[in-house]
């Protein structure tokens, strides 16, 4: 069984008055089975907005894990094509490429699936074949975390972990919100979750984000 490594992304101040979201400098993980700080970088927000009385951030972090041997979705979405007959607003997808420890691969486009082989040409390098097909290429990059093949942009595909948002009004003593938090992952970086949640009703106070994700 796998332990959980609950990790303190950072915490950032709202003041409801001038109505805006200063990020503090603070990162650091708590103490519990941690990952290795020399190979772990530390979480980041990088994005963040208030509207509506609704706070959305885009929290970037940074696990451990095998780039040779994970499930990717396309940045891009694209519109399945349905007869002309269809009723009801557009469908979009994301293509997918699937690796596999075995050197196997799954390139989904729409409703087709090519299967094939792939080998490891260099660090962060592959080639690609489908049942004799030309030889198709891809590379990840480990800064940005992100996957290219055959000139498509790819994210990790990953389970979500489990986030909670603490508040407090002199960084003392911490409580866990009671309202609900949408947590979905963001497909404009490499491994980053989209959070929306509403602020507390006090005018100004501070919060924090922690996710508990598996260690490897």
């Amino acid at each position: 069984m796998k332990s959980r490594s609950p990790f303190l992304l950072s915490f950032f101040h709202l003041n409801h008055t001038v109505r805006f979201l200063t990020i503090s400098l603070l990162c650091s993980l708590i103490v519990g089975t941690l990952w290795s700080q020399e190979k772990q970088q530390s979480p980041q927000i990088i994005k963040h907005s208030l509207r509506a009385e609704q706070i959305d951030l885009t929290v970037r972090f940074f696990p451990d894990f095998d780039w040779s041997n994970v499930n990717y979705r396309s940045k891009k979405t694209f519109i399945i094509d349905f007869p002309p007959d269809f009723e009801g607003p557009p469908i979009t997808t994301r293509d997918q490429v699937r690796l596999h420890q075995n050197g196997m691969i799954e390139w989904l486009q729409d409703d087709m699936i090519l299967l094939g082989t792939f080998q490891i040409t260099k660090q962060f390098t592959l080639e690609a074949q489908f049942f004799g097909e030309r030889i198709f290429y891809g590379s990840f990059n480990p800064t940005t975390r992100t996957f290219t093949f055959e000139g498509l942009e790819y994210v990790p595909d990953f389970e979500i972990p489990k986030v909670t948002i603490q508040t407090s009004d002199r960084l003392g003593q911490w409580v866990t919100l009671g309202n609900s938090i949408e947590v979905k992952q963001n497909f404009d970086w490499g491994h980053a979750l989209a959070l929306t949640f509403a602020p507390t009703v006090a005018k100004s106070n501070f919060y924090r984000v922690l996710i508990e994700q598996q260690a490897p």
